[in-house]
């Protein structure tokens, strides 16, 4: 099978296809927990009659900001992949909530949100080691030279 050198793309650095799969692995990991959170929280909130309070309020927060981080960073993941800059805007925020949700629940749950927190570190640095391998936002996709 012959195929014409100019019509493959060039290959994407490793950099940013690494961001992409621990993004996407943190993301769907913290979503879900997220959402279990919140529904063990409704559940909980419901069969026993608590008041709507702060404390009912903050747990709601946490989980809410759990599920819009991870999938901040799922909806990142294609574009990473394809070393878009514009998907690594949107995954260094969700990495950024998602972090400093598990830093600050950190000592209310001592055998979670601590190992959490080491993930969504290890993706924070992932996707700063891949910047420099992106795309520019202004430049289009597969018209990268180096």
């Amino acid at each position: 099978m012959a195929t014409q050198a100019g019509t493959d793309p060039p290959p994407q650095p490793a950099e940013p296809q690494l961001a992409a799969a621990l993004t996407a692995f943190v993301g769907g990991l913290l979503t879900i927990m997220g959402l279990a959170h919140l529904q063990g929280v409704l559940t909980a909130a419901a069969n026993k009659g608590y008041d709507y309070d702060m404390r009912l309020a903050g747990l709601l927060l946490v989980g809410s900001a759990l599920v819009f981080g991870g999938l901040l960073c799922l909806s990142a993941v294609l574009g990473l992949a394809r070393a878009q800059r514009i998907a690594w805007n949107r995954a260094i925020s969700g990495t950024i909530l998602l972090l400093i949700v598990t830093v600050l629940t950190s000592p209310l749950q001592p055998n979670m949100a601590p190992g959490l927190s080491v993930f969504v570190g290890l993706n924070l640095f992932a996707l700063l080691v891949a910047w420099r391998r992106l795309e520019p936002a202004d430049v289009p996709h597969g018209s990268r030279s180096e």
